[in-house]
């Protein structure tokens, strides 16, 4: 008998350890400097949609990419709040 998987609901091993991380929000944002390039947009996005506000502004002011775009983002939170979180992370001269 074989049992069968909703693929909606199944959950990536990448998406269990994004929450687990985001979870201990000290050592999150002192991973930040180990953190692979490929795993940063992953991991911004589990911040994002789990309204983990601190580790975004972390995340902001170590990105590794040339641009950061939000236009897609969706989150239960005040949208503002979350960037207002994003913009204090930015490092202007």
């Amino acid at each position: 008998r074989f049992l069968k998987m909703d693929q909606k609901t199944t959950v990536t091993l990448l998406e269990l350890a994004a929450k687990s991380l985001l979870n201990n929000e000290p050592a999150a944002i002192h991973a930040l400097d180990e953190i692979p390039r490929d795993l940063f947009v992953p991991l911004f996005n589990a911040a994002f949609s789990g309204g983990h506000k601190t580790i975004l502004k972390a995340m902001v002011k170590v990105w590794p990419f040339r641009c950061l775009h939000i236009g897609s983002l969706t989150t239960r939170e005040s949208y503002y709040d979350i960037l207002e979180a994003m913009i204090d992370g930015l490092q202007i001269l």
